[in-house]
């Protein structure tokens, strides 16, 4: 698929959906029984990692009061942060933390879409206004966890579209 239908995909989807929501859908956390973040963090040469993707799409069905009806899209964008010790034998995971976050979007009309504007929508638009959730989050949970300070870099967009 060319840059140029890519973008303008995305523009459609960009003019159909409008947010409604984002939020913590799930989460799971771990620390390694042997690790003590407080005491052994400093002492471990520890690597970070970080991973996204936006997992599944559902549309949802919704009727007004008037019995208006509006379709609600809700993406699942799965996100995880991990502490790493290297070791010669391979990676020693000491502590995780995991989310998925949905974001939700007000389709404008009750036109059918196209998949591809959705799947382009979800990679690139989703993580978008996700990744402020996800950063906040990680943050509060290694403070929480005792886990070292970490700050998510900026999420940088694959495509460079006009979004007029």
């Amino acid at each position: 698929m060319t840059q140029n239908i890519k973008n303008e995909l995305l523009r459609q989807a960009y003019k159909r959906l409008n947010i409604a929501n984002v939020y913590l859908h799930e989460t799971t956390t771990s620390i390694d029984k042997e690790f003590i973040p407080h005491i052994y963090a400093a002492e471990e040469k520890l690597n970070f990692q970080y991973r996204h993707d936006v997992s599944e799409r559902q549309r949802m069905e919704l009727a007004s009061d008037n019995d208006e009806i509006t379709y609600l899209w809700r993406f699942f964008a799965k996100v995880g942060a991990r502490f790493v010790a290297l070791k010669d034998d391979g990676d020693d995971v000491k502590a995780e933390i995991v989310a998925t976050f949905i974001g939700e979007y007000q389709q404008t009309d009750l036109e059918s879409f196209n998949e591809e504007a959705l799947d382009i929508f979800g990679k690139e638009n989703v993580l978008y206004h996700v990744w402020p959730y996800w950063r906040e989050y990680l943050q509060n949970m290694c403070a929480r966890m005792k886990l070292p300070e970490v700050t998510l870099p900026m999420l940088i967009m694959q495509s460079k579209t006009n979004n007029k």
